[in-house]
């Protein structure tokens, strides 16, 4: 089988199968957990171990995924080009979004007006997204931070910061950094 044939067929299995088991760590236990990630294995540009694609997960472009080692994306999460580190957690709902509208000519209506570039996300090590977080395009998450819940990611977040809020900011350092 080609290489493009065998990606439309793992594509259309999570479409239709794979995304609509019970999530990863149900007690009901159809190999889910392991069906997603050789598929997100299959799929995406590079995956590390033991990583985790939950539930109703829907990616934007397979190709643009860069994920750790033990990390995961959360249940019902919508994900757009993104490079992840290791052991990052990831809540349900969360939205990584890498595109916007082009509203740059006033003279043309702005849902004829396409996209901008994509910019990708990028969310470095042992970092704690809360549920159904919203990471605009470009940002950059740095290692050891903690983005509440419900929370909006406007701007880049240093590393052992922990912010929240719409839009996000900082509420506090987990480690005193000099």
């Amino acid at each position: 089988m080609s290489k493009k044939i065998s990606r439309v067929f793992l594509y259309i299995l999570y479409e239709f199968l794979a995304k609509r088991l019970p999530f990863s760590y149900s007690k009901y236990n159809f190999g889910q957990l392991y069906l997603r990630r050789f598929i997100l294995k299959s799929l995406c540009k590079n995956v590390g171990t033991e990583v985790n694609l939950d539930r109703n997960v829907n990616i934007l472009d397979w190709n643009k995924i860069s994920i750790g080692n033990n990390s995961g994306f959360g249940m019902n999460s919508r994900i757009g080009s993104v490079k992840i580190g290791n052991n990052v957690m990831m809540g349900p709902d969360c939205l990584i979004l890498t595109k916007n509208h082009d509203f740059s000519n006033i003279d043309i209506p702005m849902c004829k007006q396409g996209y901008e570039n994509d910019e990708a996300v990028s969310i470095g090590d042992d970092v704690w997204i809360g549920q159904r977080v919203i990471i605009l395009p470009g940002v950059k998450i740095e290692s050891h931070s903690i983005i509440g819940a419900g929370s909006v990611v406007t701007k880049d977040v240093d590393a052992y910061s922990i912010v929240a809020g719409n839009p996000a900011r900082l509420i506090r350092i987990r480690k005193n950094v000099n």
